[in-house]
């Protein structure tokens, strides 16, 4: 029979990708406001906005590669929403 972890160990254990995603996500998001600001969203796909998804897709791809999707049980609901 599978011990069950102590929520604590799975959130210390986690903390350094969930904050990781938390970052990505925001980081996006503040590049989007500043091209958004800068009226350089549309037309087409922003070269500065392509770069940051593709930064961000590939860090995604390692971590789904190292530990699976991050899912909330395992980074928590913010984290796994930024994913």
């Amino acid at each position: 029979m599978r011990e069950k972890k102590d929520a604590r160990q799975i959130d210390l254990m986690n903390t350094p990708i969930a904050n990781e995603l938390i970052d990505m996500a925001q980081y996006d998001l503040r590049v989007r406001d500043m091209l958004l600001k800068a009226n350089l969203l549309s037309p087409g796909y922003n070269p500065d906005m392509e770069r940051v998804h593709e930064s961000n897709a590939a860090r995604l791809e390692v971590i789904i590669d190292a530990m699976g999707y991050p899912t909330r049980s395992n980074v928590g609901p913010q984290a796994s929403d930024a994913a």
